[in-house]
């Protein structure tokens, strides 16, 4: 059985790309945390309360007077209440390997682009490392930023030699340097730092949660104005080569005979 062709292409055989899958798991997982995520920071569970009561058990005689035999008794009382706010290590370990993994990806694509979009697309991924505090978590020194300026270093290094004289390295292969980089610093981070693996990710979930907001915002307006162009390109063909809307459907213009007529002869 051939496999199934795009519509834009025909011939083509359609493969699953990894940054499809990848965003497809972003977009699980948000789904999944945003539907469980208030039943899990802030679990509803029962609280029992305890309420000294003293109980008279007896009435003891002596004399003239009658004195209570007293015992010490409780009264216990379940009630429903919000527990927490409770941590999510778990959550945290994913939004930090989905960052890492988009982290990789954006590098790796970033160096096919030109030089001008190249550069652009640079700027947020050292926003993204400056706003991670990398250097809280003590691999050389917390008061200095040298682990920051590594980073800086390693990624910046290897995202210029691949824009620059990388032009033959497939993008697969772009893609396996940036995520072994991402891997490399990942585990300085775990085996040179002061902070708990699970520590770790909950500080860099929490640092990367303001950052990753901003680059989601620039990349959905970004993507916008690219379509914007995009139909504005297609419309522009379109009037030039006097097909009209043919050309956003991207099909071929119909040719148009007149009818044949049939002249009887009397």
């Amino acid at each position: 059985m051939a496999p199934p062709a795009l519509p834009g292409g025909p011939g083509r055989a359609w493969r699953p790309r990894p940054l499809a899958g990848l965003a497809a798991l972003a977009v699980g997982l948000a789904a999944y945390y945003y539907l469980t995520g208030a039943a899990t920071t802030l679990p509803l569970v029962l609280v029992p309360h305890l309420l000294a009561q003293p109980l008279t058990l007896q009435t003891l005689a002596v004399g003239p007077l009658a004195l209570p035999v007293q015992a010490s008794g409780f009264v216990v009382s379940l009630t429903h209440d919000l527990a927490g706010p409770l941590a999510q290590p778990e959550a945290a370990t994913w939004l930090v390997a989905l960052l890492a993994g988009a982290l990789a990806g954006w590098v790796a694509v970033a160096t096919t682009l030109r030089r001008t979009s190249f550069v652009a697309a640079l700027v947020p991924v050292i926003f993204l490392l400056m706003s991670l505090n990398l250097d809280l978590v003590g691999v050389f020194s917390e008061e200095k930023q040298y682990f920051l300026g590594l980073s800086l270093a390693l990624v910046g290094g290897l995202a210029f030699g691949l824009h620059a004289y990388g032009g033959r390295v497939p993008l697969a292969g772009r893609v396996a340097l940036c995520a072994a980089l991402v891997a490399g610093l990942g585990a300085l981070l775990v085996f040179r730092g002061q902070l708990s693996p699970t520590e770790l990710a909950l500080h860099l979930a929490a640092y990367a949660t303001p950052g990753g907001a901003v680059l989601v915002a620039a990349l959905v307006l970004w993507v916008g104005i690219e379509n914007v162009r995009g139909l504005l390109w297609l419309a522009g063909r379109g009037a030039a080569t006097g097909h009209g809307p043919v050309a956003l459907r991207g099909g071929q213009p119909g040719v148009h005979r007149p009818a044949s007529r049939v002249v009887l002869g009397q």
